[in-house]
């Protein structure tokens, strides 16, 4: 707590040059935050002092990374109920911070993450010894995360991006075989949109 409400804040006026305070920010989140997510639940004071190195410009680097990985991590929406709201301002972070990572997150041969393939759409796998399942589970999985960051994200955020949605939604609900799973997703993406 000391770190996110009394160095992290001040460090851009007592370190002054902005490579000190990168540097600073990358041995923080080396020391604490990247063991902290690697626990599966970080805490609430390891969002906090997340949150705090996200509003230092020179800091994006340090928490930009392990935020993603974390929230790219199957095990992300197993996260105490307490620490949501701390993880939706640090997502919504992530994908200001980055443009290019929401159009990753839908598009077809992006690549969030190098464990995640094909992101949110149906199209068929080339390979003819897919596990349709496991397709199924990874394509409800970022259905998931898209309403996670469109609920982080202010009325209208991604406003722009609405057709993109909605195409990609159009695509898989066209396949011949969709989960229940996925259906279910969908309805709760829906659900988000909707409000």
């Amino acid at each position: 707590m000391f770190l996110a409400e009394s160095v992290v804040p001040n460090l851009r006026s007592f370190l002054v040059d902005a490579d000190r305070v990168t540097a600073a920010c990358s041995t923080i989140s080396l020391a604490t935050i990247v063991p902290a997510l690697k626990q599966q639940h970080a805490g609430i004071d390891t969002l906090k002092l997340i949150l705090a190195l996200a509003m230092v410009p020179p800091a994006a680097k340090a928490w930009r990374v392990p935020v993603g990985n974390a929230f790219d991590d199957a095990k992300f929406f197993s996260t105490a109920k307490e620490e949501v709201p701390l993880w939706q301002p640090l997502i919504c972070a992530l994908m200001d911070s980055d443009k290019e990572r929401f159009v990753e997150l839908l598009s077809e041969n992006g690549s969030w993450h190098s464990l995640t393939e094909g992101r949110i759409t149906a199209a068929p796998s080339a390979n003819i010894f897919t596990n349709r399942e496991q397709e199924m589970i990874s394509r409800s999985a970022n259905l998931r995360r898209l309403s996670f960051v469109l609920l982080a994200a202010e009325q209208n955020h991604f406003l722009t991006q609405l057709p993109a949605i909605q195409e990609k939604l159009v695509d898989i609900l066209r396949t011949n075989v969709v989960s229940p799973r996925v259906h279910s997703e969908v309805s709760h993406f829906a659900e988000v949109v909707h409000r």
